[in-house]
């Protein structure tokens, strides 16, 4: 089978976490890689939240067409040692090992159930996410934000060796995104930046 793109395994189990997981979402319940200059960037959403990571093409990532979409659910638990995953038409194929071996770990279907051929991602995606200079940190009010999403960008990190410390960038609008930073600082993700969009929660006071 041809290879469709390859990505670092870390990131796919990032960016499922993000993904929604009912079917019936269409686009929101898969993984999107885009091919963008001399690199990768990977996206998930499930509409209220958002990750989005951007690989430099390498050994551990390469893209064979300009986007894929593919299903969330097949990275969602993760491969102990895996380095990178091939992705090909209906399989997904976790490679690495112990130190610097590569070799074959674990093989998952790519779920049928899940038409990723006749879905399509957001394309404002990117769009969503402000500059990070536009964002003042002097937020005119209070922020209400779903506790479940902030819990699950602070466990990506805290799981991602090295990873650093996570930054958060606020606007004046307490109804604008919030833009969360991390840097991933290990051996084959080195410096790799992680963001996170976590949007507000509108809240009524009488």
């Amino acid at each position: 089978m041809t290879i469709l793109a390859e990505a670092p395994a870390a990131i796919m189990q990032m960016a499922a976490e993000f993904a929604h997981t009912d079917f019936f979402k269409e686009g929101l319940c898969g993984i999107h890689l885009q091919s963008i200059a001399n690199g990768m960037r990977i996206a998930a959403t499930n509409g209220h939240f958002a990750f989005r990571c951007i690989v430099p093409f390498s050994d551990h990532c390469y893209m064979a067409q300009e986007q894929l979409l593919v299903p969330a659910a097949a990275f969602k638990k993760k491969v102990a040692y895996s380095k990178k995953v091939s992705i090909l038409d209906g399989e997904a194929r976790f490679c690495g090992g112990k130190k610097d071996t590569m070799t074959l770990l674990e093989a998952r279907p790519l779920a049928p159930s899940c038409p990723t051929e006749k879905w399509t991602f957001p394309s404002h995606f990117d769009t969503l996410w402000p500059a990070l200079e536009t964002l003042d940190n002097e937020p005119g009010g209070f922020i209400a934000f779903n506790p479940e999403y902030m819990r699950t960008i602070c466990d990506v990190v805290a799981k991602c060796p090295d990873a650093g410390r996570l930054q958060l960038y606020t606007s004046n609008n307490t109804t604008s995104p919030m833009v969360l930073t991390a840097t991933a600082c290990e051996t084959a993700l080195d410096e790799l930046l992680l963001e996170f969009l976590l949007l507000p929660l509108a809240v009524r006071r009488d």
